[in-house]
């Protein structure tokens, strides 16, 4: 009876010791600082410890982070419920009265005026009664009369606008007017427009 009581009280005892054993291997396998390194029970228990002691200083500080960036957060999200709420509303709009400017810093500069370039006249066309008389005159002279019409007018656009990238069309030498009542001349497109005269 008693060889039967004492093997079973050391069949506790070594299931116990295998018990705490097995749970050494677990917590020095939890440790980064043991891993690989055969260490005896008391080195598991210190590192075990110092791990812990650092682990709770990281929690901690990790914990005030996240209260403060919860803080953060809600002063931003206050700061923009109330840029929208004075932008919907017109009474938070500052008056003019209270934005006020000195009259030194009201005033615009004024650029000087450019004084036109002097355009050559254009000469004028002979008044003639009959508009079939106008097909007697010089083809060359029509010509030159209508050229030098387009280049007081180019000049004159350019005084006015600034100087402009488009040219006048070159016209033929020779322009002589069909038959008919009034003679043609020649657009900026190159389209035979009719001119009354």
């Amino acid at each position: 009876m008693d060889d039967d009581r004492r093997a079973h009280h050391n069949e506790l005892e070594r299931r116990r010791r295998d018990h705490i054993k097995d749970h050494f291997v677990i917590l020095k396998d939890s440790i980064p600082l043991l891993e690989g390194e055969k260490s005896s029970r008391a080195l598991i228990l210190k590192r075990a410890v110092e791990y812990i002691t650092v682990m709770q200083t990281r929690l901690n500080e990790n914990q005030k982070s996240m209260d403060e960036l919860r803080r953060r957060n809600e002063m931003l999200e206050e700061k923009l419920l109330e840029r929208e709420t004075s932008s919907s509303s017109p009474s938070r709009i500052p008056s003019l009265g209270a934005t006020q400017l000195p009259m030194s810093q009201l005033t615009v500069p004024v650029a000087p005026i450019q004084q036109l370039p002097q355009i050559a006249p254009v000469p004028q066309i002979p008044q003639t009664a009959n508009p079939i008389a106008l097909s007697a005159i010089d083809p060359v002279q029509l010509n030159n009369l209508i050229a030098s019409s387009q280049d007081a007018i180019v000049a004159l656009t350019q005084s006015l606008f600034g100087k402009m990238n488009t040219t006048a069309p070159s016209l033929p030498d020779s322009v002589s007017p069909p038959a008919g009542l009034y003679p043609l001349a020649y657009s900026p497109l190159d389209q035979p427009l009719a001119v009354r005269f």
